[in-house]
């Protein structure tokens, strides 16, 4: 059975090992994975990420958006709940001296030639770290006006998403460009863009 966590508590355990991670940072970065989720761009293995209140029960909060049960704008974030479990995948606790596992000694350790090292396990979506590091770099070149961003519509199962996208002049930059620009893959460009536009967004507001 899925264990749970409000929003507070949510941040909370993002922010977990995370000591330069402000609760402001650590909002962004869920409500980027929250806007992905509700227009279909989540990769993994399926799993039910956020619930929201529903008269006297808890609905899982992208069954209620793409049913039309419940607008977009009419969302109060700080009733949004999170699985505990999706949190861990999504933002693993660093390794530290207590929980690194101990590494046998050997007389004469075999080289394996040919051989890709494993992919870490339980550790799905980039990196927190890669994320800030990509999103600084977009700051930095919307800054140095290489490029600027708009506001950019993504219609997944027939429901209309607001973001944000590059644009160099009229053209928007694709995203084939910014991957090897920023050297990071699809996922992490995506969240970082999510990042950059809700700054964006916020102080166009203002």
């Amino acid at each position: 059975m899925a264990c749970w966590r409000s929003f507070d508590q949510s941040l909370t355990r993002i922010r977990q090992g995370r000591p330069d991670v402000t609760k402001e940072l650590a909002w962004r970065e869920l409500h980027v994975e929250i806007v992905n989720a509700l227009a279909g761009m989540c990769e993994g293995a399926p799993i039910d990420k956020f619930r929201y209140p529903w008269g006297n029960q808890k609905i899982d909060l992208v069954v209620l958006i793409r049913n039309g049960w419940l607008p977009f704008e009419n969302i109060r974030w700080q009733d949004i709940e999170c699985n505990l479990e999706w949190l861990e995948r999504r933002w693993p606790l660093p390794e530290t001296a207590g929980t690194r596992p101990k590494k046998r000694r050997s007389a004469r350790p075999k080289k394996r030639r040919g051989i890709r090292p494993e992919e870490r396990r339980g550790t799905r979506g980039p990196a927190p770290e890669k994320t800030d590091l990509v999103a600084n770099r977009i700051r930095g070149d919307i800054q140095a006006e290489c490029f600027t961003m708009r506001e950019w519509h993504i219609k997944r199962e027939g429901r209309l998403f607001k973001g944000g996208r590059l644009f160099k002049n009229s053209r928007r930059v694709p995203q084939k460009e910014l991957t090897k620009r920023y050297d990071c893959g699809k996922s992490t460009l995506l969240n970082a863009l999510g990042i950059v536009w809700s700054e964006f967004s916020r102080n166009s507001d203002q």
